[in-house]
């Protein structure tokens, strides 16, 4: 008797393990793929707007070049966990949000005030995300190395 109730204990918890992968609903699978995608490297952020042109907000020259930058240029600055001391200068990240995905080109380390979840866009990020001008200031995104 013990042992055909272990058994069937055995049963009902393997089936109860499997279900999920068996299972049609969407909020399952969107929650894989979110998995996967944070351990593929996939981060949420917040976007911000930076001027890479002499005399804008975005400071002195880029970081990865000693140059300024003209806004129409796909390009970001990251904070300095993700700069990693230039390890990612002139490499593209994609950048996801407001529906639209983009890649842009890694110049600069954003300055010190700039948060661990902040990346600084130009304006032809903000373009190829679609929002409109007076929207521009700050979106919430998720980024991953390209």
């Amino acid at each position: 008797m013990k042992r055909i109730n272990f058994v069937l204990y055995s049963i009902t918890l393997a089936l109860l393990l499997l279900l999920p992968l068996f299972s049609s609903n969407g909020d399952v699978e969107a929650a894989r793929v979110h998995i996967n995608d944070v351990s593929q490297g996939t981060r949420e952020g917040t976007l911000t707007l930076n001027g890479f042109e002499k005399g804008q907000d975005g400071g002195g020259p880029a970081s990865c070049d000693g140059s300024f930058h003209d806004n129409d240029e796909m390009i970001v600055a990251l904070p300095a966990k993700f700069f990693e001391k230039g390890k990612r200068c002139n490499k593209n990240i994609v950048i996801e949000g407001n529906g639209h995905t983009v890649s842009a080109r890694v110049v600069d380390e954003c300055g010190k005030g700039c948060g661990d979840d902040i990346v600084d866009g130009s304006k032809a990020v903000w373009v190829g995300l679609s929002v409109q001008e007076k929207d521009r200031g700050e979106l919430a995104i998720t980024w991953h190395d390209a």
